[in-house]
This record gives C-alpha cells, sequence and structure tokens, in this order.
C-alpha cells in the first residue's frame, strides 16, 4: 500500500513536471513567434515614396556640391583673380610684376589678396 501511494506521487510529480515543461515550450514558442514578428515587419515602398527619396538625395547633393554665396576667400591664386578680372594670366603676371598688384609667394604658388584686387579695380575704374 505504501508502495503504491509512493508511486502514485511519482506519477503525479511526473505529470505536474511535463506540464510544467509543456507550458514553458508553448512560452517559449510565443517569444519566439512574437520577437520574430518584430523583426520582420514589413513596410511597402511606392514609387512615389523613392521620387520623394531621389528628390531629397539630389537637393542635399547640389546643396553640398554648390558654392557657397557667402563664402570669399581672402587670398586667391590667379585663376581666380583671371576669373575677377577677365583678364589672361599673363596680364596677371604683367600687374604683379610693374607692382600694381601685390602678391606673396608660397610654396611657388603666388597668392593675392582680393582687398588689393578690389583696391585695384576701384583706382582704375575711378
Amino acid at each position: 500500500m505504501q508502495r503504491s501511494a509512493k508511486s502514485q506521487r511519482q506519477q503525479e510529480s511526473r505529470m505536474v513536471y511535463n506540464t510544467a515543461s509543456a507550458l514553458v515550450c508553448v512560452a517559449l514558442n510565443l517569444t519566439c513567434l512574437l520577437l520574430y514578428r518584430n523583426f520582420m515587419t514589413i513596410e511597402m515602398i511606392t514609387k512615389e515614396d523613392l521620387e520623394v527619396f531621389r528628390q531629397t538625395l539630389l537637393n542635399d547633393i547640389r546643396t553640398l556640391i554648390s558654392p557657397s554665396q557667402t563664402e570669399t576667400k581672402e587670398w586667391l591664386r590667379c585663376a581666380d583673380v583671371r576669373k575677377i578680372l577677365k583678364v589672361s594670366t599673363a596680364t596677371v603676371q604683367n600687374l604683379r610684376i610693374s607692382g600694381k598688384l601685390k602678391s606673396h609667394k608660397v610654396n611657388g604658388i603666388y597668392f593675392y589678396n582680393r582687398a588689393d584686387i578690389e583696391r585695384m579695380i576701384h583706382e582704375t575704374t575711378g
């Protein structure tokens, strides 16, 4: 009698253990399913979305590439001076040699002060 009560308790404890194990497995499966669902959220992208993205990207690239209107360099190279004065390289060289346009030579490159160029323009025009 004692043996059967003991075996009945063992059988009951196995049933509780199996039920608990089954519940844990169900809980783990639900957790995995929820995690998988959160990672696999799908968003539909339409042609209009792509067009908006393209326009935004192009505008951003244009602003990065275009020179800033507020940016002015104090020291200019010969090419910059040629564009401002609309003259040739030889003319810039002649202005430098004659002393009409001051320059500073750094590592073999002549630099011209913007203020000196503007002063020379005002003197000649006016």
